[in-house]
């Protein structure tokens, strides 16, 4: 009975700490934009921004449209998707800086179309 009992205890103790890590890791992926003072829509845990999306309230395009109306009075806005995140951008001459002067400075960005589509466009 001893043997069992600290047996499911430290299984317990071992949950509860992963439970704890695995809140943390979360919790601090969806505040980055805050820290960064970016304007954002308030993230639910796990699912960032996509909630509305993966429940079929909204495609992704009319929820980008949404944020992008919303927060009209910026240059950017904030994004989680899921645990990463990602920046819209409004002022067209921010836009014009970051896709053609700045391009290889930014080696994150997402590609327009797949390279098995078409190896062109995907650079």
């Amino acid at each position: 009975f001893v043997i069992s009992f600290q047996a499911t205890m430290w299984t317990i103790i071992l949950l509860v700490f992963l439970t704890f890590v695995i809140y943390r890791h979360f919790k601090k992926s969806l505040i980055y934009w805050k820290e960064q003072n970016v304007q954002h829509d308030r993230p639910f845990p796990i699912f960032g921004n996509m909630l509305p999306i993966l429940l079929g309230k909204i495609s992704n395009v009319e929820m980008i449209q949404k944020l992008y109306n919303k927060y009209s009075s910026g240059r950017y806005v904030g994004l989680y998707n899921f645990g990463a995140t990602s920046l819209v951008l409004r002022d067209p001459e921010l836009i014009k800086k970051i896709t053609v002067k700045e391009f290889e400075t930014f080696p994150e960005h997402r590609p327009f179309i797949p390279s098995d589509v078409d190896p062109l466009w995907s650079n």
